[in-house]
């Protein structure tokens, strides 16, 4: 099976070409800029009004180009281009985005060049979260891409109901994956934050505390959407919607931070603490997000030589989510300890600034992890608190392997 996988983060997208015949380790690799950084430098560089169109892509750098680009110029855009701004389309034009119809972009485009009687006053930008181009480069390798399944991750905070924060409704999609429910009832929040992705919101804490409850452990592969994703994940959706336009077999969508977490058990030692059926922890210390998964070993995954192992071996008894921005080594390791005993709750992440936590079953009878396994771009500023895990001998394609590793298990 071929499969290409796209890990699209705050800061990079990792892509893989992965053929289950050659294994991870012949797999062709690239690190290229996150999608919401190119397009944020186009922003950047542009001196005139801007007529924006698309998909839904992630905010962070980009949302922040544009909110500055307006203190200056005139910035239109389409609804599914908007929302990389606000799903809440009332507050993007509250910022002053004047919002158009798809069929009005060439026409806006050309009438705003003939009001200021300028060539190219305004400046057309189409964005996306799949560069298209990356086909044919790759063609020009030789590569093969006639590609049996694609895979996508990227995270997404999910359409908010009324009064509730980017923050509260990030964990609630989270929560509801593990199998525990989300937390409290949506409580009267403010706002959401500058941008998609940015999960800012100052809002209370919708659901009830994220810990000490019931519930199924979930298998990682569970926050992965095969062919399927539900219409409140409109960052997935509009990638999902983009792939299928070209790619005519089975796409998977799965949020970065739990692939980046499947991904880094197919380190050797990882593996063999699985195997053993033992218990561990894995934290992925991305550019804008950290994710932390206590993990229960069950002994069914520690798969074949080449990575084509049935699952990843492993159940979630626990996780929690921060901002990287926040979070030094010492405050970190205070978390992790009182997510490996069970003791830490959705209020005392989200009362940090953090999207929340939640822990299966209460804190008695929890075991120290055998191992604590560190990956991601910012593990640095984390050195000490465990040991640097490389699957597939590539620390940056870490979420790359476990687009794979969730297609394997799929189908």
């Amino acid at each position: 099976m071929k499969i290409l996988a796209v890990d699209i983060g705050a800061g990079t997208q990792d892509i893989m070409v992965y053929d289950d015949e050659e294994g991870f380790e012949n797999a062709y690799k690239l690190v290229l800029p996150s999608p919401t950084r190119f397009f944020a430098e186009e922003v950047r560089r542009a001196e005139q009004d801007l007529v924006i169109f698309g998909e839904t892509i992630g905010g962070g750098p980009f949302s922040r180009a544009v909110l500055e680009h307006l203190k200056k110029y005139k910035v239109y855009a389409t609804e599914r281009a908007a929302r990389t701004l606000r799903d809440d389309l009332a507050v993007v034009r509250g910022y002053g985005v004047e919002i158009i119809s798809e069929d009005e972009v060439a026409d806006k485009v050309v009438s705003l060049t003939e009001k200021e009687g300028k060539k190219g006053k305004a400046k057309p930008l189409r964005i996306s979260e799949f560069n298209p181009e990356l086909l044919p480069l790759l063609a020009s390798f030789g590569v093969d891409t006639s590609f049996d399944a694609v895979a996508v991750a990227v995270q997404d905070h999910g359409v908010a109901p009324p009064g509730v924060s980017d923050r509260e409704n990030r964990f609630r999609i989270i929560a509801e994956k593990v199998g525990s429910g989300a937390g409290r009832e949506a409580g009267g929040g403010e706002g959401r934050g500058e941008g998609r992705g940015e999960g800012r919101g100052e809002g209370r804490e919708a659901g009830r505390e994220a810990g000490g409850g019931g519930g199924a452990e979930a298998e990682i592969e569970s926050f992965a959407y095969l062919d399927a994703v539900p219409d409140n994940l409109s960052r997935m959706k509009s990638v999902f919607q983009s792939v299928k336009s070209w790619h005519k077999g089975p796409v998977l969508l799965m949020d970065t931070g739990p692939a980046a977490v499947l991904g880094s058990l197919e380190d050797e030692r990882v593996k063999g603490v699985v195997k053993e059926k033992k218990s561990l922890i894995c934290v992925n210390v991305g550019n804008a997000h950290t994710i932390a998964m206590s993990l229960s070993g069950s002994g069914n995954g520690s798969g074949s030589e080449n990575g084509s192992g049935s699952g990843s071996g492993s159940r979630i008894t626990g996780i929690f989510e921060h901002h990287t921005r926040l979070l030094a080594r010492q405050k970190l390791s205070y978390y992790l300890k009182k997510l490996s005993d069970g003791s830490l709750t959705f209020e005392e992440v989200f009362a940090d600034g953090g999207h929340g936590a939640l822990t299966i079953g209460t804190g008695k009878g929890k075991t120290k992890p055998e191992i604590i396994s560190l990956t991601g771009p910012r593990r640095e500023k984390m050195r000490g608190l465990g040991f640097f895990s490389a699957p597939a001998g590539d620390m940056m394609m870490t979420g790359a392997v476990g687009l794979v590793k969730a297609v394997l298990k799929r189908l």
